[in-house]
């Protein structure tokens, strides 16, 4: 879908997530005003719906230096990485991904957008990605499937990212924030498998090792709850509106799920 897309912006997204109706224009805005941002990203905040039409808000993901909301800034990139290994919803710009023949790892049926987020951002020594500080994202929470060995996929699918950046930086972060990662996807994995949410393994994961670190895990999963508790005090009043928001939306036919629609670019 990116190789057919002709915009100056491309605007990966879920089919069965939902948007504030002012989240491109306040994209746009900010690019605007950070003309160098190759990307703009903004808050993802998680809710359910259930069949009688019950909606609930949940928490917010969010990282050090992004605990606010409101004001647009330039993300930094070594705490962003630290604390949510780059993830964002993003426009980003077709030249910055052209430039740098940044694409999915389609063979990957987990992980790949990580590794395309993670190239995005460490492609260039100084690449700026701005966040325009709103909440206007709003991810569909439910049951699904993940690939198993989801741990082995994250090492290999970062191993290929600091290959393709050819960042030094990258190298270090990785190097440093692995051990606490693998440890955490480590755990997902069973609890996944003990749910009997596990799907087929990715192919092509024989050899990765895995150099996990519980205690560096802890520390990463106790930091992020953290930031996250004190998002969600800041958030009360922008929560109602998210609120209002989704009933709204969901109300609409065509806010329902699209079944097995993965992403799309405009």
């Amino acid at each position: 879908a990116i190789d057919t897309a002709r915009g100056e912006w491309i605007c990966p997204t879920d089919a069965d997530d939902l948007w504030a109706s002012t989240r491109l224009a306040s994209m746009l805005a900010a690019a605007e005003q950070f003309p160098g941002a190759v990307a703009v990203t903004d808050h993802l905040i998680g809710f359910t719906a259930d069949a009688g039409g019950e909606v609930a808000v949940g928490a917010r993901q969010t990282f050090r230096g992004a605990v606010g909301v409101g004001t647009p800034f330039v993300v930094d990139r070594r705490r962003w990485f630290a604390d949510r290994e780059c993830h964002m919803t993003p426009i980003v710009r077709r030249s910055h991904i052209d430039a740098h023949s940044i694409r999915y790892v389609e063979e990957a049926s987990a992980g790949e957008d990580l590794n395309f987020y993670v190239r995005i951002a460490f492609a260039e020594p100084t690449t700026v990605v701005a966040h325009t500080g709103e909440i206007s994202y709003y991810y569909r929470q439910g049951e699904s499937t993940r690939a198993a060995n989801m741990a082995e996929s994250r090492a290999k699918l970062m191993q290929l990212a600091v290959e393709s950046t050819q960042s030094v930086e990258l190298e270090e972060l990785v190097g440093r924030e692995n051990p606490g990662w693998i440890a955490i996807y480590q755990r997902a994995d069973r609890i996944w498998a003990d749910a009997g949410r596990a799907a087929d393994r990715d192919e092509g994961l024989d050899g990765v090792s895995l150099s996990g670190n519980r205690l560096a895990g802890l520390r990463t999963l106790l930091r992020n709850r953290i930031v996250s508790m004190v998002a969600h005090q800041l958030d009360r009043q922008e929560r109602a509106r998210v609120l209002a928001d989704l009933q709204r939306q969901l109300q609409s036919p065509i806010a329902e799920p699209m079944s097995g629609a993965e992403s799309s670019t405009a």
